[in-house]
């Protein structure tokens, strides 16, 4: 993730993506997204952040909303 080897859950039944708000290198821009979470709790959102993704050699741009508290960033299912 941005040069950086990075561990990821793979969560196929979250609908976004997301992302610590300790991350270095993160370019947050405001975000009008709400998430909730399984509970039905709202998921405090800092904004969303464009990172640059490699898996196998391939690579690409992602979206990912930027949250406090996160101890594992999550690929969700809109990956």
């Amino acid at each position: 993730m941005n040069g950086e080897k990075s561990v990821f859950l793979v969560d196929t039944c979250a609908e976004v993506s997301l992302i610590s708000s300790s991350t270095p290198g993160l370019a947050v821009k405001d975000s009008q997204v709400s998430p909730v979470s399984i509970t039905h709790q709202p998921v405090a959102v800092r904004g969303e952040a464009e990172v640059l993704l490699e898996l196998r050699g391939v690579q690409t741009q992602w979206k990912f909303l930027v949250v406090d508290n996160l101890r594992d960033s999550v690929l969700g299912a809109d990956f």
